[in-house]
């Protein structure tokens, strides 16, 4: 079971304990990208992460979000490419695994996904325009938060500005 958080993990055996390389070797023919249940287990021992958050189909979700992005980062147009250290990864903005609603899942690359993980937080106030890839994600939270309507992505387009507003307006009504 691959539980899909950040980069693809290869486990190479030092004695008794794991360590993980940080490099993958696409080469090598047991290396398929994903992490196993094995290593999972040992990387939440090491990490101290409990990926049984994740949805049993996670593998799967991964890689529709990844291909509705055409398997390249929604923030700097990079395309996936292993090779040159530019690895799709699928980031949950709420950082809640077991929400797969669709404005929550974002195809970055690792290097994207290392700077939103730590800036970008879906609950924090924020009167100031959004970026442009984002929008469309944090208009789906407002539509949520604000209007508590699960909203698809061709909807919440459609009703762009208006939810992007409903923030803005709220922090107001807050003064």
């Amino acid at each position: 079971m691959y539980w899909g958080y950040g980069d693809p993990l290869e486990w190479e055996n030092s004695g008794s304990k794991r360590s993980r390389s940080r490099i993958p070797d696409p080469s090598r023919p047991e290396y398929n990208g994903f992490a196993t249940t094995e290593d999972v287990a040992l990387w939440e021992d090491d990490m101290g992460r409990d990926p049984k958050g994740y949805p049993e189909d996670w593998r799967e979700i991964a890689n529709r979000i990844k291909k509705a992005a055409g398997w390249q980062c929604v923030r700097c147009g990079h395309p996936h490419d292993v090779a040159t250290g530019y690895v799709l990864t699928v980031h949950h903005l709420d950082m809640q695994p077991r929400n797969c609603a669709w404005w929550n899942l974002v195809a970055l690359c690792q290097r994207c996904h290392l700077k939103v993980q730590s800036r970008v937080r879906m609950d924090r106030p924020w009167p100031f325009e959004h970026s442009e890839w984002f929008q469309p994600y944090v208009a789906g939270f407002y539509a949520k938060k604000y209007l508590r309507l699960d909203l698809s992505r061709e909807e919440t387009m459609a009703r762009l500005d208006e939810l992007l507003a409903l923030e803005v307006e709220a922090l107001k009504g807050a003064r």
